[in-house]
Order: C-alpha cells, then structure tokens, then sequence
C-alpha cells in the first residue's frame, strides 16, 4: 500500500470520527431544519396584514423585522450546529415558545406544538412547554 493511499484511509477514518454529533441523516436534519424555519415565519403568516393582504403585501409582511422571526430563526441554526449545548437550546426553545403562547394566546398551541416537536427532534432533549 503506498504511503499516499495510507494517508488517504488515515484522513478518511479521522474524519468519520469528528462526525458532527446530530444523530439524524443529513436528509433528515436538512428537513428538521427547513421545518424550523417554516414554523419560525408563523408570527408573520398568521397576522391579518398577511392573510388579508395581496401578493406586495405579503412580501413586504416577509421581508420585514420581526424580533420574534428573527429570534426563532437564530434558534433553529443554533440547534442545527453540532458543536452546540442541546440542553440550554431545548430551554431556550421552551421559552421563546411560552412566550409567543402569552402573546398569542390559543392561536398558538398548534404552532407550538409542532415547533416543540421540531425542537426535540433536533436537540434529543426533552422540551417542556406551560400550556401545551
């Protein structure tokens, strides 16, 4: 075996050990993820600018800041990193979800419960929600 060839089984086997640590296929956290950013984009689609507006306002209504968009979103890439403390994220989920259940209300469960289900799939850690 030469020396290059060596090298090359060497540098595949390292780096199938520094595999990132997220169980699920590649596939399947790219799906995880895409759903994360659909649900974070909930406050916007649901607000009656969007549902009632025509096709500018609805791109306007998306383009916009929205903090609550922006802090679910930050989320959703924080818990697709590997390298991240899936605990404190499955907290931190937790409670941006309590949050937009108390601004809201009962609009908001079914949104919530898939987000938490989102979140527990991509942290492997339990998610505990008030209300739900």
């Amino acid at each position: 075996m030469s020396l290059k060839l060596q090298f090359a089984a060497i540098s595949l086997v390292l780096a199938a050990l520094q595999a990132p640590a997220y169980a699920a296929a590649p596939s399947e956290v790219q799906a995880h993820l895409q759903a994360c950013y659909d649900e974070a984009q909930w406050p916007v689609t649901v607000s009656p600018a969007y549902v009632y507006g025509g096709a500018r306002v609805r791109e306007q209504q998306r383009n916009a800041y929205h903090p609550a968009v922006v802090a679910m979103t930050g989320l959703c890439h924080a818990m697709s990193q590997a390298s991240t403390d899936k605990v404190a994220l499955a907290r931190d989920c937790g409670q941006t979800l309590a949050r937009q259940l108390q601004v809201y209300g009962d609009k908001a469960r079914d949104h919530a419960a898939r987000t938490r289900d989102i979140c527990q799939a991509m942290t492997g850690q339990p998610v505990s929600v008030a209300g739900i």
